[in-house]
């Protein structure tokens, strides 16, 4: 159907913004949550040293870079595999600052 020949009111609801429904808004808190994690636990294997490059293989820019990307997928996938907790936490945290 074209625009034109739509009543106003169908018109006028689709082209609001949709509010979100709480589903939405729980799995997109619940995502955030996620990802928080995920950057956390990067920067403490960051810190740890994980990906490291030994120097007797030269490294560089380059290597440095990638393991950087290395340990982000490190830290994806302790978060896919439980992590530590605190994307539960977290989410927790959010959920109850916009509960009443």
């Amino acid at each position: 159907m074209d625009e034109v020949t739509l009543p106003a009111a169908v018109l006028a609801e689709r082209r609001a913004v949709p509010k979100p429904a709480a589903a939405t808004t729980d799995a997109r808190l619940r995502a955030a949550a996620v990802e928080f994690e995920a950057v956390y636990l990067a920067q403490m294997l960051t810190s740890m040293g994980v990906a490291r490059e030994p120097e007797t293989f030269g490294g560089g820019f380059g290597a440095e870079a990638f393991a950087s990307f290395l340990r982000e997928a490190y830290a994806e996938r302790l978060v896919q595999r439980g992590g530590a907790g605190i994307a539960e936490m977290v989410y927790r945290q959010l959920r109850g600052a916009i509960e009443p």
